[in-house]
Order: C-alpha cells, then sequence, then structure tokens
C-alpha cells in the first residue's frame, strides 16, 4: 500500500493527530488566550466528532459515499484549523517584518481624504502643487493636516488567519518625511504627535516630550540646517525603550520612550494661534511603518512549554524557556 492510500485510509486518525497539534502548540501571540482557543476549539472539535459518528453509521448502513463524504467534510473542518493556525505561527510579523505601512507622494493635486484630515481657519494657504504640499498660515493663524494611520486588527474579529496578538501587540514604529520647515518668529510646530511636539526655531528646534517622571519637558536642540531654505528628511522612531528625532539621517535629539503607542494621529503643521508662531512647513513624501520588537518569540505562555517545565520539574531540573531575539542579540 503507497502512502497515499495509507492516509486515505487511516485519513481520520491523521486528522485526530492534527487536532492534537493544534492544541499542543497553542501560542498566546498567534491564538489568543488559551481559555478562548480551547473553547473555539471544543466547539469545531464537536463538529468534528459528530461528523465522525455520522461517517461510519452511514458506513454501517451501507451507504459508503456520504460516509466518505461525512469523513472528507470532517478532515477539511480539522486542516482549515490547522491551516489556520500554522499561518497565525508563522506571520511574517513574528519576524520584524512590517506589517503597517502608509505612503504619500503627493502626485495629486487633491489631498487623499482617506488619508489626511486637515484643519484650517479659513485664512490660511494649503496647497498641492508639483508633488509638494505647502501649508504656509499667516501669523496667529493654524494649518495643519493630520495622517490617517492604520489601525491595528481588532480582537476577537474576522481576520482569522491574522495572529490574534496583533491586536494589542507591543509595536514599534517610524514616521519618515521630506520637507522644509522656516520659522519667521520664534517658533513654528512641525509635528505634533501625541506628547511629542517638535517646533522650528531661530537656533534650530525644541523638542517636548515626557521627562522620566512623566512630565512634559521642552528640549533645546542647537541645529544648523544645511541649505535652511530646501527641503530635508526627517525621521521619528519609537522603539520599545527609545525615542528619536533624526534629520538628514543624523539624530538630533532622544529620550527614553514612554510606555505604549504614540497612538494619535500625527500632525504637521502649525496649531497654535499665538502672536510668537509664525512660518512655513512643506511636505514632498510622508511615510509610516509599524512592526513588532521581536521577530521570533515562541512566547512563556505556550501549551508546550507549560508541559516541558512540569516534566523537568518532575525530573529536578529548571525550568526553561524560548529564546527571543531583538535588535540582533539573543535574549534568554
Amino acid at each position: 500500500m503507497n502512502l497515499s492510500a495509507s492516509l486515505r485510509e487511516h485519513r481520520g486518525a491523521v486528522a485526530l493527530l492534527l487536532l492534537l497539534g493544534v492544541v499542543i502548540t497553542h501560542d498566546t501571540f498567534a491564538d489568543g488566550p488559551l481559555q478562548i482557543y480551547i473553547a473555539q476549539l471544543t466547539k469545531q472539535s464537536l463538529l468534528v466528532a459528530a461528523l465522525y459518528i455520522l461517517s461510519y453509521w452511514l458506513r454501517g448502513r451501507r451507504h459508503a459515499a456520504l460516509s466518505r463524504l461525512a469523513m472528507a467534510v470532517a478532515v477539511s473542518v480539522v486542516l482549515v484549523l490547522a491551516l489556520q493556525h500554522s499561518f497565525r505561527l508563522l506571520h511574517p510579523a513574528r519576524w520584524g517584518v512590517v506589517y503597517a505601512e502608509l505612503a504619500d507622494d503627493f502626485s495629486t493635486p487633491v489631498i487623499a481624504e482617506g488619508r489626511w484630515r486637515m484643519w484650517s481657519d479659513g485664512a490660511t494657504s494649503v496647497l498641492v502643487q508639483n508633488g509638494t504640499l505647502y501649508l504656509a498660515p499667516p501669523p496667529a493663524t493654524l494649518a495643519f493636516i493630520e495622517l490617517l494611520l492604520p489601525s491595528n486588527p481588532t480582537f476577537p474579529g474576522g481576520q482569522r488567519w491574522l495572529p490574534a496578538g496583533l491586536y494589542d501587540a507591543p509595536y514599534e514604529e517610524e514616521l519618515t518625511w521630506r520637507g522644509e520647515a522656516q520659522v519667521e518668529r520664534e517658533y513654528f510646530i512641525v509635528l505634533v504627535w501625541n506628547m511629542l511636539t517638535v517646533q522650528r526655531t531661530p537656533y534650530g528646534l525644541h523638542v517636548t516630550y515626557p521627562n522620566a517622571a512623566g512630565v512634559l519637558a521642552g528640549h533645546q536642540v542647537p541645529y544648523a540646517f544645511p541649505e535652511p531654505l530646501r527641503a530635508h528628511n526627517w525621521s521619528v522612531l519609537r522603539r520599545s525603550s527609545r525615542i528619536s528625532l533624526a534629520v538628514d539621517d543624523q539624530v538630533v535629539w532622544s529620550a527614553a520612550a514612554e510606555q505604549g503607542h504614540l497612538n494619535q494621529l500625527p500632525r504637521f503643521g502649525e496649531s497654535r494661534t499665538d502672536e510668537l508662531h509664525a512660518g512655513r512647513v512643506t511636505l514632498e513624501w510622508v511615510r509610516y511603518r509599524r512592526w513588532l520588537p521581536r521577530w521570533w518569540n515562541l512566547g512563556e505562555d505556550t501549551v508546550l512549554v507549560r508541559l516541558g517545565n512540569t516534566l523537568r520539574g518532575r525530573l529536578g531540573l529548571g525550568a526553561f524557556t524560548w529564546l527571543a531575539v531583538s535588535d540582533s542579540r539573543i535574549i534568554p
């Protein structure tokens, strides 16, 4: 008997082994909390068991074709569960691959409503021309646009092929853009992103961000812009432990990152109306990216880890963990 025939003959046993494998390889990031995962599998298992019973009953009644159909449906249900579980375990996000991103190069003269939200007091100049967005409000007036960031998957939701942990995973993110920032008085706001505020000043930049005590603190950043009348490449990078601001690939400011994500929408342009604020901002392109800080982490809350630790404990051995890799360093 060849392998194909053997699998057909014992497809019921193969399906049961697959179902057992789906259970023991449970992973919190991929499948969600174990209790919820078991509850979902229980419903599917009851359906599979009912189809098995139906298949054997039909075979006893000499309905061979219907019996094979019922068995095929049961096996198909298990295969779908196994494939779904495998896709979640092997999702590229686990390797630090960017799983959410967007970009805009202002190639059309109309601001994309599904990507941006614009605010102004009616007296400002907001213009897209030749692939560049111009924000040039008169003094003491406001004009800014907000980038509508992609949302994380919801849990529980209908995106069954995505890891359940993506909905609240501690991701890292980067916002980059190319543009010009000019100041005409004391300050002009370039970017406001949650608790982070970047302003252009005559001496360079002024950055506001919470200090170690969680209190907002201003930081003067002396910086001589080379060719100040041309566009520069800007970047805000938030990793798990630090947040940094770079201009033309040179980090000009960094600090310990606040816990959690930046969350709110990035806002480019002037959002204050006092007399000290005047200037302009241009944007040639904007890009946002989001990824997980660890490219591989099976986690500690898995059935295999708990079974392994139970066995090692009974044998008098210490507990073990899976290896996780973060920032190119192996962390035990």
